[in-house]
């Protein structure tokens, strides 16, 4: 049984691993040696390729820059909003808890390429269709996240902590910012 786990965690890094070291070498290879077949080596046209890239008139500081913004501004947007929602599900009692939590779960099963036409339509009705806003906002109502924020507050939530801080005279607000965060 041990040998058939290892085998099958072997054939999934290998999976994982082949595309990432095909991209890395396919940044050596010239043109001609791509359209040639597939390599496992690197070759040594690194320097080159990075040159003809570079001549392009492409920006790659500017680039890199937005992707920087992007990754952190989406970060934290999700992260805040949906613990921010994940500590509202946990801690408070209401009607229809139950059904919120589940209709995450099933959130959560909807692969996100199935929404991606009707996302770009809306976001050009909009006017957000070149703009960072399009890119980030979207995480406010991430799915995901909110899930996996429940699963996470669910384990390490102290009522007493929270309790107490209310008696202290702590906003809810407050106890969020201060305590759970």
């Amino acid at each position: 049984g041990r040998f058939l786990v290892y085998l099958l965690l072997i054939v999934i890094l290998t999976i994982t691993i082949v595309p990432i070291w095909m991209l890395i070498v396919n940044a050596t290879r010239s043109t001609t040696e791509i359209q040639q077949g597939i390599s496992m080596l690197p070759s040594t046209h690194l320097i080159e390729n990075y040159r003809l890239l570079l001549s392009k008139g492409l920006n790659l500081p500017r680039g890199f820059a937005n992707s920087l913004f992007v990754a952190v501004a989406s970060t934290l947007v999700t992260v805040y909003f949906s613990l921010l929602t994940a500590y509202g599900v946990v801690v408070y009692e209401f009607k229809g808890k139950k059904l919120f939590s589940n209709f995450v779960v099933l959130l959560v099963m909807i692969p996100m390429q199935l929404s991606i036409i009707g996302f770009y339509r809306f976001m050009s009705k909009i006017g957000l269709t070149d703009n960072y806003a399009a890119l980030i906002l979207p995480l406010i109502a991430n799915a995901g996240a909110v899930f996996f924020g429940k699963q996470y507050l669910e384990s390490m939530i102290i009522n007493d902590l929270i309790d107490a801080a209310r008696i202290d005279g702590a906003s809810e607000l407050a106890i969020f910012h201060k305590i759970m965060m």
